[in-house]
């Protein structure tokens, strides 16, 4: 089963007309790794477009967290030349970029993360707020999709969580608006998160 993060990202891509793989193994052997042991590992999207761009992308789906420079401070990198090297096989070809897929980048951070994913060797960088936001945009409401995904998103377009203008999810305040809160229950809605 796909994890839901590569799911939406996958039918970002497939919506712009992409042929996408997911989930694509490849065994790392101890020599290559530098590690103690050998094993399996996986790249998360490798996609094809039939302009020619390819891409390999790495997920990264926190969503409760800003995504900074801290986050390259690590022993491994997002993305490893057993999974380039891997790519360059499926590809039969080096012409690919490599994409990071981050919940949202710090305000105070974007300099920063892609100067160091540059140096990563990573070619770009995208948030999900921005995919997410794309793709409500492209939902249709009138057009039955074989995706869970679009599916949901054209679900909660036809039932009036987003607004006809501009498709941006509708202030909550405006969707409890109509609900009567009985005064006893007022005060258990407000420590919720309800009513206020």
């Amino acid at each position: 089963m796909v994890e839901v993060n590569e799911e939406i990202i996958r039918q970002y891509l497939e919506l712009q007309g992409f042929f996408v793989k997911n989930d694509v193994k490849y065994f790392q052997e101890k020599a290559k790794t530098g590690k103690k042991g050998s094993g399996w590992s996986d790249i998360d999207l490798l996609a094809i477009h039939p302009d020619g761009r390819r891409y390999l992308i790495e997920v990264k789906g926190w969503h409760t967290e800003w995504f900074t420079g801290s986050y390259f401070d690590k022993k491994e990198p997002y993305i490893n030349n057993l999974a380039r090297e891997e790519t360059t096989k499926l590809f039969r070809s080096e012409d690919f970029k490599t994409i990071l897929v981050v919940p949202a980048i710090g305000p105070k951070s974007q300099e920063s993360v892609l100067k160091l994913a540059k140096e990563e060797g990573i070619d770009d960088i995208w948030e999900f707020k921005e995919i997410l936001k794309e793709l409500i945009r492209n939902v249709q409401e009138n057009i039955s999709y074989d995706s869970e995904v679009l599916q949901v998103i054209r679900l909660l377009k036809v039932y009036g969580f987003f607004t006809q203008n501009d498709q941006k999810p509708t202030n909550a305040k405006t969707m409890v608006k109509g609900l009567k809160v009985e005064p006893e229950r007022k005060e258990k809605a407000i420590k919720m998160g309800g009513q206020r």
